[in-house]
């Protein structure tokens, strides 16, 4: 864990200086007002679909399956997301308040021997599992240049888990009353990249609530 935070604040401060080298002009100091978010202003709303990765809902699956070593064959996975939409209100130039929505799903099947059967019978599982999330979320913008401004995010809330599974042994049985996790969090930072004065490029880079890495369009509604 300490390893990703320490990856994701590295990302960060080299997008930031990265920004700054390229434009010399502008200058950072708090006298010259340029430390904050000049391209935005207090009443201003976004809106910012994205698609993160990566998908590790996978893993979720063979983690309640509710079958001990399993030898498995044949195995196809579809995923989706985490695919979600930001809606931020601006309270003043360089901060943002708003809620992050997302959803991710896996749908799996494989053919699977299960270690405890004697007569080696081969099964079929198809297995699903979807997590939606909904968490309130603070950003705080800093302005790099005319076209580029970067910020750092932290958002808290809800997820939803959700697993199913069938199999074609008829003495398979689903796991019951688990007990997973229903508190989301996510701590980022990332970058906008002003297309017009409205519609932008985003990506960020977190970790928590849905994707290690977030691409994006934005929509500022002036």
């Amino acid at each position: 864990m300490k390893k990703i935070i320490s990856l994701v604040t590295s990302i960060f401060i080299a997008h930031i200086f990265y920004g700054q080298t390229s434009n010399p002009s502008v200058d950072f100091s708090e006298g010259n007002g340029t430390l904050y978010s000049s391209l935005n202003q207090q009443g201003q709303i976004f809106f910012n679909p994205y698609y993160g990765l990566p998908n590790t809902l996978s893993a979720g699956i063979d983690l309640n399956n509710n079958l001990f070593l399993p030898s498995k064959s044949n195995e196809n996975i579809q995923s989706t997301g985490p695919l979600g939409l930001i809606i931020s209100y601006m309270i003043s130039e360089d901060i943002g308040i708003g809620l992050d929505f997302n959803y991710s799903s896996c749908n799996k099947s494989f053919d699977y021997v299960n270690s405890l059967d004697l007569d080696s019978t081969i099964y079929n599982m198809d297995a699903s599992r979807t997590i939606i999330r909904v968490m309130a979320r603070v950003d705080y913008h800093l302005h790099i240049n005319d076209k580029l401004e970067g910020y750092i995010g932290i958002g808290a809330g809800y997820r939803d888990p959700n697993n199913n599974y069938s199999s074609t042994d008829p003495l398979y049985t689903e796991l019951i009353n688990v007990e997973e996790n229903n508190f989301a969090f996510r701590l980022s930072g990332g970058l906008n990249i002003f297309v017009t004065d409205q519609i932008g490029i985003n990506s960020e880079f977190g970790i928590g609530g849905g994707g290690l890495v977030r691409l994006g369009l934005f929509y500022k509604l002036m």
